[in-house]
This record gives C-alpha cells, structure tokens and sequence, in this order.
C-alpha cells in the first residue's frame, strides 16, 4: 500500500492487479493516468488497474481518463459508498475534508448531496427522523434533500420500519465561525491543538514513542528485543472508547487531568494489591486473567501522563497563556487596541502565519470586521513579512467570511448576552456549564442544541436565532416523536463543514445534564456526526492557496 504521490517516481510494483482508492477530484485523475501510462510501458507483464472513487464516481472524472487516453479495456472505473465512517461510540465523520472550502468558498454543493445520501442510508436502518431542524444555508438544503429522496423511494418502505432517532439538528459551520478559532482548554482538544489527531488517531511525539518502546522491550523475552535504534518507525495511538484512561481524560479540562491521572493511578495499584489478600482459588484465577487488561491500561496510563507532562510544558509557556489571554479578552468584549498590537507583533515577530490568521480571523469576527484602516494596515503587514502570494489566503477568508471590512454595530456582544456565551466564576475541576471546554466561553453551536432541548425549542427564542447567519427550518415526517415507544431518545446532531473536539466534550457534557434531568423511565443519548473533525488551523488550511502554487480547478 501507497500513499498517491504526483511523481511516480519510476516506481513500477510487480503484482498484475493495482487498486487506486481517490476521491473524485479532476487533478487526481491526471495523477492517476500519469502512473498507470508508466507502469503500462515499463511492465513486461499486463496489468489491470481498478480504480475506486468515494464516496462516488462522477462523469468529469471518467471524462478525463478518457481524454487522458487510458481508459479502456484495463481499467475499470467503480465507486465506493465509504460515507459514514464510526470514530467512537458517539462520534461519526465523513471524512470530507474539503466540504468547508467546497461549500462556503467554491460554491460546490456536491458535498450536500454526499450528506444527505448518508444521512438517507441512515433511514433506511433505523427509520424515518421524525423531526428535522436546520440552522443555515447548507443544513436547509440538506433537510430538503432528504424530503426530496424519502418521496424517491417506491412505496412506504421507509415508513414501515419503526424510527430508532427521535430528532436530527443539522448545523452549518458558518453559523458558528468563533469556536473553531478559540484554542480548545480539554485533554483532546490541546492533542489536536498541538499535534493534530487524524481519523481517531494520534502520532506521538518522538520522546513519549521512544520511551514507550523502550518499555516495551524491557518487558519482552530476551530473544524477542531488539536495538531500539533499529525500530525507527512512526509510533500512533487510537483514542477512542476502547482506552478506559483516555475515556476520563478526553473531555476534561486540562486543568484537572493530573488529578485525575492520580486517581486512576490509585486505582490501579489497589486493584494490583488485591492479589495479596486472594485466598480462594477462583479469586485468584479471576485476577489472571484480568491481568493483560490491567496490563494495558497500566501502559496507557503510562503514555498519557506522558502526554500530559508534555501539554503541561507548551501550555505554562508565556507565548500560549498570552495567546489564551487575548483570546479570552477579545471574546469579553475587551479594548481592540491592545489585541491588534499583539496581532501586529505576532506579524513583526514571523511567528507562525496560521497563529496569526486565527488571532485576526477572531478579532475580525468579534468586531463585525475591521476598520478599513486596520484592513489595509494588516493585508500590507502581511503580504510585506509573509510574501505577496498570502493574499490569495486573505481573499479566499474574506470569501468565506472569516475576514471582512466593519460593518456598522457589533452584533456579537447581543449574541453573546443573548446566548449568554461567557460564563464568569466557572470551577473547570467541577464544571457545571457547558463553558467549561474554553475555561469560560461557550461555544455557540452547542448553546443552540441546549437551547433546542428546553421547551418550546428554537421557536422559543426565534429573534434571537435568526440574528445568526443562515436560514432555519424545521421539518416533520413519519410519526410524531413524541408518540415513539421506549425509553432511549436518541439525539443525532449533524456539523456540515466540521466541529471541534472541545465543541463534542460540551456536548457530551450537556448529554449528561439532560440525563439528569430526566425521570427513571427516559434517557437520552447524543450522537455527533459532522463532515470532518477540525480545529481552527486545519478549517484555515482548507481555504489557505499554497505559497507559489495556484489550485487546480
């Protein structure tokens, strides 16, 4: 297996059947025919090759491959239905890392038609969404769509299969463009922030890889080891469900994760000592064979303090607490001044140009855009220290929306009373708002689905709502929620263009005050599906041009 790469390098593999799994983009055909034209001519032998677009193949791709001159009787052109891909027992992606830029820049809405065709095979398992909200432009037509589909489908099949989600929220990430640039305070969120988790796992630094292997061979048979410095492979982690310490650490401000390192820790060693007061044959025999699980969980342990010890050095740097702090200023509402000559500095200093995006993107968002003679100031400061070619990156933003020029009032301080998005006196170790995932800020998309649960919905505070970008909507199909037997309501929230690790911890955490809520008889359960799990770098990375390098339409 091999990474697609432009150059093919000369490579030429020795197997007779080659397999290519691509999304359906134009420059990846091109790729694609550029290899297969070489492996062609320099094999002695016939090959064939199969090549599988996901989530489907479209009629420009094979067109290209056609004026490419390979398409023919060796290669075979499928798709793939890869569309809803599981990451944890609550979280669901797409996988779709482009669906932001494709959607809110190009104006491309074939990814709107993926989501609504996945969320369509979600029906078809577990029955028809009794209700439907949307929020914004994209999550509207999404919820149209799937009106439209249900009338395709012959007959009342959907119908007749008894509806296991009681509400789907579908939410564009345009409605809420802050939280993904706010710098996310749990566990899971600063591992995204400083190292970046893909597709549920996660690279480890060289030193904690090291040190795990180290301990590895150390408890490996003799003639088993091996020199350490012969195993110079990249070291990854799953964090999922599956790692009970990462379950308690994952949406926990980092502020309390050492506490709860030592608990778990303490844990452990009780249940190790048991074994010492085991007298009966059947307890001891029990205890074997709990002993790999106690294994792994010792050695996860291990590596998650390691990871703690290594966020605990990034986050008591001067460069983070003050990068938090204006953060946490600008959101308050606090002078613009001070925050623009930290942006200013930033610029001066060549410091990372994602950091400085994110810090402008902000404080462009917060004010309703920047005066015009910051914009100018910025864009001149930017493209001089930066090169000129960044402002391809600046316009693509002000396409989005992400940067514009002031107009008028400020709307996010009525947003954020409204929505009451800051929440001062919060205990992080003891949390009991959402607010906690910033250490104070909310984040606005799970303010709205907090909202949906109280009674009377988002009708309740319409005006308010509608002060957001975006339409909203809400549908009604099949039988009515409320007349569905069983005591499990099951709560699917859709992100179209990505969410955020902290934005899912506050979600859980406002899952487990709903339960609470609730009588005996009733639970809740949340299940979040977006697009693709991002943070403010990687949303920014999606709408970047690369420097000298003009994208291939």
């Amino acid at each position: 297996m091999r990474v697609l790469q432009e150059d093919h390098g000369g490579y030429v593999p020795e197997v007779r059947n080659i397999l290519f799994l691509v999304r359906p983009k134009m420059k990846i055909m091109k790729i694609i025919a550029s290899h297969i034209r070489h492996m062609s001519k320099n094999s002695a032998s016939t090959k064939h090759f199969y090549i599988y677009m996901i989530p489907r193949k479209t009629l420009i791709c094979e067109h290209i491959l056609e004026t490419e001159g390979v398409l023919g009787r060796n290669v075979h052109v499928h798709e793939f239905e890869l569309d809803l891909v599981p990451l944890d027992d609550d979280v669901i992606s797409m996988e779709m890392e482009m669906c932001f830029r494709e959607c809110f820049l190009e104006g491309d809405n074939s990814s709107l038609y993926y989501i609504a065709r996945a969320l369509m095979k979600m029906q078809t398992f577990f029955g028809l969404f009794p209700r439907i909200s949307a929020k914004g432009r994209c999550a509207k037509q999404v919820a149209q769509s799937l009106l439209r589909m249900r009338k395709e489908v012959s007959g009342d099949a959907l119908d007749s299969i008894p509806p296991e989600i009681h509400q789907l929220y579908l939410i564009d990430r345009d409605v809420d463009l802050i939280s993904p640039f706010v710098t996310q305070l749990t566990y899971e969120g600063l591992v995204d922030e400083f190292w970046g988790i893909k597709t549920g796992v996660f690279e480890l630094p060289e030193a904690i890889a090291a040190k795990r292997e180290a301990a590895k061979q150390a408890n490996a048979p003799k003639e088993q080891q091996q020199p350490i410095e012969q195993k110079k492979k990249v070291h990854k982690m799953a964090l999922n469900g599956n790692d009970s310490v990462f379950v308690e650490l994952r949406d926990k401000n980092f502020i309390s994760v050492p506490a709860v390192l030592n608990q778990k820790a303490q844990a452990i060693a009780e249940t190790e000592n048991k074994r010492h007061t085991m007298k009966q044959v059947s307890e001891i025999s029990n205890f074997i064979k709990k002993l790999p699980e106690l294994q792994i969980e010792k050695d996860n342990l291990a590596t998650h303090i390691e990871i703690t010890a290594k966020i605990r050095e990034k986050t008591t740097a001067p460069e983070f607490r003050k990068l938090v702090h204006y953060e946490q200023d600008l959101l308050l509402g606090a002078e613009e001044k001070s925050i623009q000559e930290y942006v200013e500095e930033c610029i001066n200093k060549n410091e990372d140009f994602q950091k400085v995006l994110r810090l402008l993107t902000l404080l462009s968002l917060v004010s309703n855009g920047l005066k015009p003679k910051q914009w100018d100031f910025f864009r001149k400061e930017i493209m001089q220290t930066y090169g000129y070619e960044a402002i391809l990156t600046l316009d693509n933003m002000e396409k989005v929306g992400l940067l514009k020029k002031h107009e008028g009032k400020k709307t996010f301080e009525g947003i954020r009373k409204g929505f009451k998005l800051w929440v001062d006196d919060l205990d992080e170790s003891n949390p009991n708002d959402i607010a906690y995932v910033y250490s104070g800020y909310a984040p606005l998309s799970v303010r709205l689905i907090q909202q949906a649960m109280q009674p009377g919905g988002w009708r309740a505070t319409e005006g308010l709502i509608n002060s957001l970008p975006g339409p909203m909507c809400e549908l009604t199909q099949g039988q009515s929620s409320e007349g569905m037997s069983g005591n499990v309501r099951v709560v699917l929230i859709f992100f179209i263009g990505g969410c955020t690790f902290a934005e899912i911890s506050a979600l859980r955490f406002l899952n487990e005050i709903v339960q609470q809520s609730e009588s005996d008889d009733q639970v809740t359960h949340f299940v979040i599906c977006t697009t693709k799990l991002v943070n403010g770098r990687t949303l920014l990375e999606t709408v970047c041009e690369k420097v000298g390098v003009l994208r291939d339409l």
